[in-house]
């Protein structure tokens, strides 16, 4: 691969993130390879010596492992293509700071590769890509799998190396790639981002989108069926999510308003809307009125529109009176 034109230069320090202030490990024209040799001299310190890859951050604490090993008085080479390369040497005492050397090696800019860098890396790479070949070196972001992360999970798997199952729950499958989401919904009893959370009392079926209303304790949440105690005032069915039909109400709609004035009732307690049918009084119009009530009180009727009608004649025949009395003083 031909790289891009100019001189690549690595510094090394242990006491600034400046490049001005750091020791020169190497400045030339690059020569085709990614090998990067750390010479480490005079030095007694026993324990393993480390090298760190990451294209993301300066920590060491999240690069990629490309040495560790006990120095064995020769040079440690490391093959990478990273933005950062961190040499991490041993502790030294129990009270002395990890001493950590920063390497940058020049390059395309971040998420370019390529001769002269002008291909963009594939999307779904996690962090920058290899600048020969674009693929994703430190691997695909959730829901995709290939060396260029341009393959979607399949077979009912998602999430990050879509190691995942989708919920067996889901509607209908596959479920999203990325986040696991049911697209088309849950199965009966099921409800929730992936369908993995039962439903709610008193609540079933799909989606968990329907209601019962059982009497004492809540339905299936599959079929959505009470048990033998039946529904609540006002319901009726299987699954006590019917609402009583015109002129029923009550537990399980187990009773008529037959006395209610064309039937017509509130389905909880039964109270007449519009009045009783003949011979009945009361809210639900089940208290029955003897013939002599009956009687008294139509008979009471016929006096109440009896007096109302000799009232109104009355008022009539004062106003007459009332202007014959001013013509006749204004004719004299």
């Amino acid at each position: 691969m031909n790289s891009p034109v100019g001189i690549y230069k690595v510094y090394c320090t242990k006491t600034t993130d400046s490049w001005v202030d750091e020791t020169v490990f190497y400045n030339s024209v690059y020569n085709n390879e990614d090998k990067f040799v750390f010479a480490v001299y005079n030095t007694t310190i026993a324990g393993n010596h480390k090298v760190f890859c990451s294209n993301t951050t300066d920590s060491w604490a999240d690069g990629t492992v490309l040495y560790n090993a006990e120095y064995d008085n020769e040079d440690i080479d490391v093959f990478a293509v990273c933005k950062y390369i961190i040499y991490l040497p041993p502790i030294l005492n129990g009270n002395s700071k990890m001493d950590i050397c920063e390497i940058e090696i020049g390059g395309c800019p971040y998420g370019k590769y390529g001769d002269r860098c002008e291909l963009t890396c594939p999307d779904h790479c996690i962090g920058s890509c290899d600048l020969r070949t674009g693929n994703c070196v430190f691997g695909c972001s959730s829901g995709w799998l290939g060396e260029k992360c341009d393959r979607a999970c399949d077979g009912g798997k998602f999430g990050n190396q879509c190691l995942r199952d989708c919920s067996s729950n889901c509607l209908s499958s596959p479920c999203d790639h990325v986040t696991g989401q049911c697209k088309a919904g849950c199965l009966k009893g099921w409800e929730g981002f992936n369908c993995t959370e039962e439903c709610d009392d008193w609540h079933f079926g799909t989606n968990c989108n329907k209601m019962c209303n059982c009497l004492k304790i809540p339905c299936n949440m599959f079929t959505g069926e009470c048990s033998d105690d039946g529904c609540k005032k006002g319901w009726q069915g299987d699954s006590c999510d019917q609402e009583c039909v015109p002129g029923y109400f009550g537990y399980n709609c187990a009773y008529l308003c037959e006395t209610c004035f064309n039937q017509s009732c509130d389905i909880l307690e039964g109270n007449c809307r519009v009045g009783c049918n003949d011979g009945y009084r009361g809210r639900k119009c089940d208290m029955p009125v003897s013939k002599e009530s009956s009687a008294i009180i139509r008979f009471g009727f016929f006096i109440g529109g009896l007096a109302s009608i000799c009232v109104v004649l009355l008022i009539v025949w004062m106003v007459k009176y009332a202007r014959r009395r001013i013509i006749k003083k204004q004719g004299t």
